[in-house]
């Protein structure tokens, strides 16, 4: 028999699962703005050594303008949009990853988009799962 605090935890995880898409959707749309209005700042602060052309910057701000867009999508139906939340959840992984491995080759800190990335993974994985049984 299924009990109350059962579907109560389901119901906080759901909440949490697009508290979090939102949250990345928000920080992807504030990226993509910065990379179009300071892109060598931009590249600084994610270490990526000398700024690229302009027309890159422009390029990943497109890209970070449609992760926003799927991840408002996902948040507004998480089961319909079941397989955006998992590639979210891959690429955030997979980001946090490369930027750490990045700034530790290099010898630098680890800059805060990693662990923003990193936590925003964990999170969206944590709380995904529950939804999906």
């Amino acid at each position: 028999m299924v009990t109350r605090a059962y579907f109560a935890r389901r119901f906080l995880a759901l909440k949490l699962l697009r508290g979090a898409l939102v949250a990345g959707a928000l920080y992807d749309a504030a990226l993509a703005a910065l990379f179009l209005w300071r892109p060598h700042s931009v590249a600084a602060m994610l270490g990526l050594g000398a700024a690229s052309s302009s027309t890159t910057a422009a390029l990943v701000a497109v890209w970070l303008a449609m992760l926003a867009g799927l991840g408002v999508a996902a948040a507004r139906d998480t089961r319909r949009y079941s397989a955006i939340v998992a590639a979210l959840i891959g690429g955030r992984a997979a980001a946090a990853l490369i930027l750490a491995t990045t700034a530790i080759a290099m010898g630098s800190h680890i800059p805060w988009p990693a662990a923003w990335s990193a936590l925003l993974a964990v999170t969206l994985a944590a709380t995904w799962w529950t939804q999906r049984g």
